[in-house]
């Protein structure tokens, strides 16, 4: 596990896909970004079925929403770089 720093969480908005981006930092200064393409879910736990929505986490609430284009070029490359087209 690696103890990381939320720096920041962006929701993009990319042609007609939405995803939230968090930009986590670790001790030593590295950064990364993890990026969130599942927005909604839900589980069945026994009989019981529970629903879930990224968006209604506190952290999540406060995110900025850009378009793509509008993100800084190392967070850009980083996404690019995870799913490339």
């Amino acid at each position: 596990m690696i103890r990381v720093e939320r720096q920041g969480v962006y929701k993009v908005k990319s042609g007609k896909e939405e995803y939230l981006v968090e930009i986590v930092a670790t001790r030593e200064g590295k950064r990364y970004a993890v990026i969130h393409k599942t927005l909604k879910g839900a589980y069945q736990k026994g009989d019981e079925i529970h629903s879930w929505e990224l968006e209604e986490l506190d952290w999540a609430k406060d995110a900025e929403v850009v378009n793509y284009a509008d993100l800084p070029k190392d967070i850009r490359a980083a996404i690019s770089g995870a799913f490339p087209d």
